[in-house]
């Protein structure tokens, strides 16, 4: 619950179980202490993360419909629980460029490391040298969603925006990656009709 609802609560048992409480303890949002979040989102203590968990918690921290989150996480879950057992360990949550954690920050526009306005798809040139970060001369398939949703700002509040950017760069990735080393070069992305004029076309109405 919100933290003001819970405390204007004109009893001390839960609304939705009943079951009695004795204090309130704020949560941290993943970003801030990842670990403490994760541990106490994981009610049963057993170190693992249902898509139920996930969804209650979303939706108690996020400005967010429920039943869109829902609709959207099971398209996202897959991705998260890398094992497929259907749940999330803390290992799985804070895998790099993988993970739950990962996700919220990009998806949110939050990060370590602060940018100012970064080019637009169709500057095919000025966007690939402003993500590629390491000077690899190569962009990843999750550094190309990542360098979108933060180049349009797009947030965790439209998680089916951001499902159908993965979905456009997933369809065109092997198009554009023939040698199928996991990245695209400078060449391959800025080239006349290649990936980033595809991506430019195909998601023009992001702005």
């Amino acid at each position: 619950f919100h933290q003001d609802c819970a405390e204007n609560l004109l009893t001390s048992n839960c609304p939705l179980c009943e079951k009695a409480f004795r204090s309130i303890t704020p949560l941290p949002r993943p970003e801030e202490n990842a670990g403490r979040w994760f541990n106490m989102v994981d009610y049963d203590g057993n170190g693992k993360l249902t898509k139920e968990e996930v969804v209650n918690i979303f939706s108690a921290q996020l400005d967010i419909d429920a039943g869109k989150l829902r609709e959207t996480l099971s398209n996202l879950w897959a991705r998260w629980d890398m094992d497929g057992d259907g749940v999330i360990t803390v290992e799985e949550m804070l895998k790099p460029k993988k993970g739950l954690l990962d996700f919220v920050l990009n998806a949110r526009g939050l990060d370590k490391k602060s940018y100012g306005d970064p080019p637009k798809l169709n500057d095919t040139e000025s966007f690939f040298a402003f993500w590629d970060e390491d000077g690899s001369g190569e962009l990843e398939k999750e550094e190309v969603v990542r360098a979108i949703v933060k180049t349009y700002r797009l947030d965790f509040i439209d998680l089916g925006r951001v499902v159908a950017v993965r979905s456009v760069v997933d369809a065109v990735w092997d198009i554009f990656d023939q040698d199928k080393s996991g990245g695209v070069s400078r060449d391959e992305f800025t080239r006349r009709d290649g990936l980033g004029d595809s991506l430019a076309a195909q998601l023009n109405y992001l702005g």
